[in-house]
């Protein structure tokens, strides 16, 4: 009776030398150390955009809204809108009714097309909210006169704070 031989499952005496001189994208050889410099920089896709807080702050409130830095200042208008809405404000306030600030002193407005991205909004930045009123004309003026609408001052009082901060 002839007994099949059994496969070997050594690993062999010797690993094949890897070659020193390896083709370029060009054609020709190159060293080792030449090899890749031939080759274009991998690019790395940018990163996911991170979701991120905002604190929306208007006189005595304060808004934690969750943002992704790919969105568009109208966006996060609309999430003020519902994050307004209530007994006091039936449907929240308006996106056409809202000026967002950033910036030193609050003297950057945030134009809505834009992405907060753009901006270089980032986590836990401060933005201040003012809305549009109306303002009745004063006394003494003609009779039919419309009220006009302007953009209330900045009021942001601070916590203990007897005074708000401009």
């Amino acid at each position: 009776m002839v007994r099949a031989s059994e496969p070997s499952i050594e690993p062999p005496d010797h690993t094949p030398n890897p070659p020193s001189r390896l083709p370029s994208p060009r054609g020709d050889a190159s060293t080792d150390d030449e090899s890749f410099s031939d080759f274009p920089p991998r690019t790395v896709p940018s990163p996911i955009p991170q979701t991120m807080y905002v604190r929306v702050k208007r006189a005595r409130t304060t808004m934690f809204l969750h943002v992704e830095p790919t969105e568009t200042v109208l966006e996060l208008k609309a999430k003020i809108q519902l994050a307004t809405d209530g007994d006091d404000c039936p449907g929240g306030f308006p996106p056409r009714t809202q000026k967002l600030l950033v910036g030193p002193g609050w003297h950057s407005a945030m134009e809505d097309g834009m992405q907060l991205q753009e901006l270089k909004v980032e986590n836990d930045m401060e933005i201040a909210l003012v809305l549009l009123r109306k303002v009745d004309p004063p006394d003494g003026s003609p009779e039919g006169t419309e009220p006009t609408e302007e953009w209330e001052e900045v009021r942001i009082e601070e916590p203990g704070a007897s005074e708000p901060a401009a």
